[in-house]
């Protein structure tokens, strides 16, 4: 039998091997810990430093809009029903697509001005613009349009199961005893919250998933709302162009924007009742999240420059449709392809890989 004094010989050289190990795991720890410790002192404490929000957003009264003296009837009349995404929450009014809109359709002279109201309210589903549905057409607009947010499909009758819904796409907290160790340690809080932010952006796509459920009841109030849309513009004889705008907060290309399944449900709804749709996903392929949020993280929103882009789509697909002449297109100027061109020379010039010479001309 072997004796305590070889067994404890034998093991000696595990046990430098054991505390080796755990030496170099605490020294690794605590490199981290003074790194993350670093990083949170150099970075905004506040997540809204930095955010080039307006400060005060300012309301343009009815008597002062670009087009205020000009009658309805000499005017082109488009209405624009919505949600938020359409009243323009986290831009200046002047920014939402529908006056960024108006004012391209304005662009040309010797045409009949173009006159675009909003009949919007933020938090509201489809099925409740109905409402807004029946005051915009006692307006007479030439053509009306239907902003779909992929959140309108949502039953507001049940309030109590949305908001249930909704706090699955919450960051969890972690539990009291937990929380005591995280706050001692910015390396492990920065760890756990990033664990929490991938949880809650799992669970934001289950909220879609649970309202796209063709038996949930508000895809079937959603379904109902978008037939009387139909039926109520083809009896006072407006055209309709529904559009789809795409979450913001998401990668936009194929395999990495998670929300695909509900644009394919809604233009498969569209397109089986036969009604003009635009889906606006497609002109945001290849955009940056970070430039198309209000502010990222914090407000989902459409920025300026994604109420632009939603602008410039609406605009061509009216035009393709015949819903206006197409001369209401405005006329490019030749600055266009000239900054274009230079920003690509630019770009090559500042790539550190490019060729010997290439982009000293």
């Amino acid at each position: 039998m072997n004796s305590p004094a070889a067994i404890l010989a034998r093991l000696r050289p595990l046990r430098k091997r054991l505390a080796l190990g755990a030496f170099s795991l605490a020294l690794a720890l605590a490199l981290a810990e003074a790194a993350c410790r670093l990083l949170a002192r150099n970075g905004p404490a506040d997540p809204l430093a930095g955010a080039d929000r307006p400060a005060t957003f300012f309301r343009v009264d009815p008597e002062r809009q670009p087009l205020a003296a000009v009658a309805d009837a000499d005017a082109v009349r488009i209405a624009v029903i919505g949600d938020s995404f359409t009243v323009g929450a986290g831009v200046q009014t002047t920014d939402r697509y529908a006056a960024q809109l108006e004012r391209m359709l304005n662009a040309r002279a010797g045409r009949r001005p173009v006159k675009i109201k909003l009949f919007a309210y933020a938090g509201t589903s489809t099925f409740q613009q109905l409402a807004f549905l029946k005051e915009a057409l006692r307006w007479r607009p030439d053509v009306l349009v239907l902003g779909i947010c992929l959140n309108d499909v949502e039953d507001v009758a049940k309030p109590g199961q949305i908001a249930e819904w909704r706090s699955d796409m919450l960051p969890p907290p972690p539990p009291p005893r937990l929380a005591a160790i995280l706050r001692r340690s910015v390396c492990l809080s920065m760890a756990y919250r990033g664990w929490a932010v991938r949880a809650a952006r799992r669970g934001y796509v289950r909220y879609y998933r649970r309202i796209y459920d063709p038996d949930y009841s508000g895809w079937s109030r959603f379904r109902v709302a978008i037939k009387k849309f139909q039926v109520a513009c083809a009896d006072e004889e407006v055209p309709l162009l529904a559009v789809i705008l795409p979450l913001m907060s998401d990668p936009f290309e194929k395999g990495r924007y998670r929300f695909e399944f509900a644009h394919e449900a809604i233009r498969a709804l569209l397109e089986s009742s036969g009604m003009a749709h635009l889906d606006a996903l497609a002109a945001f392929r290849g955009k940056n999240p970070l430039r198309m949020t209000a502010i990222p993280v914090i407000d989902p929103h459409p920025s300026e420059i994604a109420h632009r882009i939603l602008a410039e789509t609406v605009l061509d697909r009216l035009l393709a449709l015949g819903y206006l002449p197409e001369d209401y297109r405005p006329v490019e100027c030749g600055a266009g392809d000239v900054l274009r061109k230079r920003w690509e020379r630019t770009g090559e010039w500042m790539d550190p890989l490019r060729k010997p010479g290439e982009g000293n001309e």
